[in-house]
């Protein structure tokens, strides 16, 4: 008995003694469950991933002959340990605060290495990793296996990424729409967002991709010695297959809580990036299992389930007499025992009226009895108020039908608010509130643009839309998506009307040649009539100034033509009394009327001319503006001032011909 006692403390201090200087987790790795490939195979894997570990320098590992000595000295059998329950109990034995276990399998040519990091205290998966590879087993040992504990320990192998000294490497610069999105290399977050340069790229060739909440693109390329490589990805909404396998077979399969089907079992078009798949089957443990769908390639999933066993959940909720539902089963209201409830990977919902829903994921192993104790708290309320009014509304990527009373939202946790319509861009929105609080949302989208391409366009061409005009500085202009009325014109061209239907993201080309109007026509126009030309040219100011000119020297020609007849029969009026006229002083009378009517006639056949020439000259200039200036000479001629020697001011006038 003493021995025995010994040796169970010894086994428990040399771990101990092991990790006590380091700050570094403390980690085991079980043997890797082969899958379709010898037990040999799966052993040298296993080997060769402990050593690749060790290598990162991010894990103080347990060696495999000391794991091994305590594991048996407990009496514990390492083989057929696959489960998270079987992994925590080996990782309580062996002291480690978290331990790896997982799978190397081969479907038909593509062999897959599957590996859970699971924190020994909580029972929790903290991380998993896949690396698929079709290729032989020797690249699975060389390349997959050190792949897969670079992405454990969060770093890049420094084949991908250096900064070495004297190390030839080449830069990448990348940017994506939309922009802020991760970037990976060689399948390794490098930890950076776009737009940004990768610096110390290895040469040779390599993969990045880009990542964005679902959307994605990748890209392969060959990077230089001493070069930058400049690459713009668009990203897209990511999908991918999963192939699906289960130890035994027949297992249902449930993704966010829909069944899907039961394994063997192909799901295609999955969202990119972390899918948390439920397997359930009758008389065996419900197990959970997260994975993450890889960029372009097929992702599978082997789980082996372990026949379910029996435990206790006891349930305390502030305030009582919530509603327990386990895995959609109602167990009645808290406070309560629920005895023998099977083992498994369980999701707990309390549910209260008025309150929020609690959920809580929930571990449970046979022969332990779980202790909850929940504080449900009340819900927070948002209303939206959105332009345009008739948005759908998403929240956590769920739409939501928006009636007229507030949206209710659990609090103290972060909604994510995203409103989309046709042809408006997404807008989008996180927040996290209070127990309680009630907050207004205003949000105000924006309507996407087409591109609006005009070849063959005048310059000096103006787009006439929706009642305002723009110029043309260049044949692309963005236009708001839609059915528009546009009208094209140019000085001296005929308009060109024309509907369109412009689309988000896409270029719309047309003509944008305009009929020229000719100058016979313009010149006929204008001999009859001063201005009409003009008119007919665009040239609105100077038509509108010829005409209001021609009509004021043709109403003062008019005007004054008449004053000169009237003037001219009050002289031969007077002239026929002085004529008739005996009287001295009579005559001398007349005499001074008939030259003041004289001088009348006069002032009046002097201004009459001139309104006769200022018509003429009306018409002369109309006659040479229509034939030989432009619509738009103005534009042509710069007026500027200048000094002379003698400090004489004058002005220069220069015309661009």
């Amino acid at each position: 008995m003493k021995n025995i006692l010994q040796e169970v403390i010894f086994s428990i201090i040399i771990p101990v003694l092991i990790f006590a200087q380091t700050d570094k987790e403390r980690i085991a790795v079980l043997n890797l469950e082969p899958v379709g490939i010898s037990e040999i195979e799966s052993i040298t894997l296993t080997d060769r991933l402990r050593s690749e570990i060790m290598r990162t320098g991010s894990f103080m590992l347990l060696e495999r002959s000391k794991m091994s000595d305590i594991l048996e000295e407990q009496g514990f059998q390492m083989t057929g340990c696959t489960s998270n329950e079987c992994a925590v109990e080996a990782g309580k034995l062996l002291n480690v605060s978290q331990i790896c276990a997982g799978s190397v399998g081969k479907v038909g040519a593509i062999y897959t290495v599957a590996i859970r990091l699971i924190d020994v205290e909580t029972g929790a998966v903290v991380k998993t990793v896949t690396e698929d590879c079709k290729c032989s087993v020797e690249q699975v040992l060389t390349i997959s296996v050190r792949n897969v504990a670079y992405k454990l320990s969060g770093k890049i192998p420094p084949d991908v990424l250096t900064n070495e000294p004297g190390k030839i490497t080449g830069d990448i610069f990348i940017k994506s729409t939309p922009s802020e999105a991760d970037i990976y290399l060689d399948g390794f977050n490098i930890g950076m967002k776009t737009p940004a340069t990768i610096r110390g790229v290895t040469v040779g060739n390599h993969e990045i991709s880009v990542i964005k909440k679902d959307k994605s693109n990748s890209i392969n390329v060959l990077v230089k010695a001493n070069d930058i490589l400049y690459e713009d990805l668009k990203l897209d909404i990511g999908t991918g297959p999963l192939k699906i396998y289960s130890n035994p077979p027949e297992a249902e399969v449930y993704l966010e809580d829909k069944l899907m089907g039961k394994t063997p079992l192909i799901l295609r078009d999955l969202n990119m990036g972390e899918n948390v798949l439920k397997f359930k089957k009758e008389g065996y443990a419900t197990l959970k299992e997260h994975v993450n769908l890889g960029i372009n390639k097929t992702t599978v999933v082997d789980v082996v389930l372990h026949k379910a066993g029996k435990t206790n959940i006891s349930i305390e909720t502030i305030p009582p007499e919530a509603l327990i539902l386990i895995d959609g089963k109602s167990y009645g209201k808290a406070p309560t025992v629920i005895k023998n409830i099977p083992t498994g990977d369980l999701t707990l919902l309390l549910k209260k009226e008025g309150f929020a829903d609690y959920k809580k994921d929930i571990k449970a192993i046979e022969g332990n009895t779980i202790n909850i104790n929940a504080k449900l708290l009340k819900w927070a309320k948002i209303d939206i108020e959105s332009e345009p009014h008739d948005a759908s509304i998403y929240l956590n990527g769920k739409q939501i039908q928006k009636g007229n009373e507030s949206i209710l939202v659990p609090p103290d946790e972060e909604i994510k608010i995203k409103l989309k319509k046709y042809n408006y861009s997404d807008w989008e929105k996180s927040i996290i509130l209070k127990e309680n609080e009630h907050k207004i949302i205003e949000a105000k989208m924006n309507k996407l643009n087409g591109i609006l391409k005009i070849n063959k366009y005048i310059p000096g061409t103006v787009l006439e839309m929706d009642g305002s005009d723009h110029p043309l500085n260049n044949n692309e202009t963005n236009i708001p998506v839609g059915n528009h009325i546009i009208n094209l014109k140019s000085p001296g061209h005929y308009d060109k009307q024309l509907g369109i239907i412009v689309k988000a993201d896409q270029t719309l080309e047309i003509d944008g040649y305009l009929k020229s109007k000719t100058k016979t026509a313009a010149i006929t126009r204008s001999v009859f009539l001063p201005g009409w030309g003009q008119m007919y040219q665009d040239k609105n100011v100077r038509s509108v100034f010829l005409m209001l000119s021609l009509t004021g020297a043709t109403a003062g020609s008019v005007w004054y033509t008449l004053s000169y007849n009237n003037a001219v029969k009050d002289y031969n009026d007077i002239r026929d009394k002085y004529n008739d006229a005996y009287e001295i002083d009579l005559i001398d009378n007349l005499r001074s009327q008939m030259d003041d009517a004289y001088h009348n006639v006069k002032n009046n056949e002097k201004t009459r001319n001139n309104f006769f020439i200022a018509a003429g000259a009306i018409w002369f200039i109309n006659m040479v503006d229509v034939i030989f200036l432009p619509p738009d000479w103005d534009k042509k001629v710069t007026l500027s001032s200048r000094q002379d020697v003698n400090s004489v001011m004058a002005l220069n006038v220069s015309w661009q011909w």
